[in-house]
């Protein structure tokens, strides 16, 4: 039977807002991307600005999850459908992540006041709206996120091996992403979960192709915060292991990320 690992780690940023979802008045929303986009970082920066008002914009018409770097480049850039293709054309990951460090250096300024700040957390488009200084909004110490044992498809002997083997991999990773912020726990098979968070996913196999699907999910709701896949192809081994549980533990949402710099293990 498999254990559930508890891990503390610093609180995510809140789920992302809408209208009507999580408090956030649409208006009070684009009255604070209305500051962003006029601000001295943003205001002269034509391209990310749309890149953001249409985010945001989907976001609160609750489209977020439609939100693809193939739709991006089609309707924020102008790609053309019959030519367009994302293994090409990086336009929108190469934008992406230049709005990820522009919100990113506007909220470090001393002279911004805004009161709801936006986030782009990586390995998704949807935007995270929360509110600025804040308990929901600083990190902190003792949300506790459970680690499931990654199921395995098919659960034959030399899978199930690989995916103990990435099990053991990830918890290692979380913990040079976090260092002493992190506490296991072992609990027995069907035992509750007392966690903030709940991280799970499944690994499955065909040939020398795996898939490893991720998702986030908040426990007193169920809700669904984050998912992620990645495909890798070759032979089951503790380099492609470790190549997954970084990759994973990496992709997180930003939020979960917070402490990485000032928290991590001493090198």
């Amino acid at each position: 039977m498999h254990s559930l690992s508890t891990l503390t780690v610093p609180s995510p940023l809140p789920a992302p807002a809408t209208s009507n979802d999580d408090g956030f008045d649409a208006h009070a929303v684009r009255a604070a991307l209305a500051q962003v986009l006029t601000s001295e970082l943003f205001c002269k920066c034509t391209r990310l600005s749309r890149l953001l008002r249409y985010l945001v914009e989907k976001r609160l018409a609750g489209a977020g999850n439609a939100l693809s770097e193939y739709s991006i480049g089609i309707e924020v850039f102008d790609r053309s459908p019959r030519s367009y293709h994302t293994g090409e054309d990086p336009i929108v990951r190469v934008q992406v992540g230049r709005l990820r460090e522009k919100l990113q250096a506007l909220y470090a300024r001393d002279d911004f006041q805004g009161d709801i700040i936006f986030t782009v957390p990586k390995g998704s488009y949807v935007p995270l709206i929360a509110q600025r200084d804040t308990p929901a909004f600083r990190p902190a110490r003792g949300n506790l996120l459970t680690l499931e044992p990654f199921s395995c498809i098919p659960p034959d002997s030399g899978s199930a091996a690989f995916t103990r083997g990435l099990d053991e991999e990830v918890s290692y990773q979380l913990f040079q992403e976090y260092g002493d912020t992190i506490t296991l726990q072992t609990a027995g098979a069907g035992s509750a979960v007392q966690a903030g968070l709940l991280l799970q996913g499944s690994v499955r196999f065909a040939g020398e192709r795996l898939r490893l699907s991720a998702r986030l999910l908040r426990v007193s709701d169920r809700r669904l915060l984050w998912s992620s896949q990645s495909d890798r192809v070759g032979v089951p081994s503790i380099a492609l292991q470790e190549e997954l549980a970084i990759a994973l533990c990496r992709s997180l949402p930003a939020g979960l990320l917070n402490m990485r710099e000032t928290a991590g293990p001493q090198k």
